[in-house]
């Protein structure tokens, strides 16, 4: 029998009501999907964000709801624009990215 490792990775909109699920596809591959769990509606996948060729390890929210931070075991941290679930900005480091958090804004 073979063992199948699975890292699930959440984050929440402080705007309304979506969920920021980070899977693996079984291989060397990460995604993260975008679910609508409003009470109102049935609950389902609106988006498909697709940038990392490795693990993903972590996903970090804006303070404002707008941008969305995902990174990998591959050296990228993603920086997704969530009006249209494009990918705003790609950043290559030179390690495995463990970690992301947003810092907010002095006001």
């Amino acid at each position: 029998m073979e063992l199948i490792q699975m890292k699930l990775l959440f984050a929440s909109s402080p705007l309304d009501a979506n969920v920021f699920c980070g899977s693996e596809d079984g291989g060397d591959h990460a995604t993260v999907r975008v679910w609508d769990v409003s009470k109102t509606r049935k609950k389902n996948c609106v988006a498909t964000l697709d940038n990392h060729r490795s693990t993903g390890t972590s996903l970090a929210i804006s303070e404002d709801g707008w941008t969305l931070l995902s990174g990998g075991r591959d050296k990228v941290v993603t920086l997704w624009d969530l009006h249209g679930y494009s990918n705003k900005k790609t950043v290559i480091t030179y390690e495995a990215v463990e970690a992301v958090c947003v810092i907010g804004a002095h006001k």
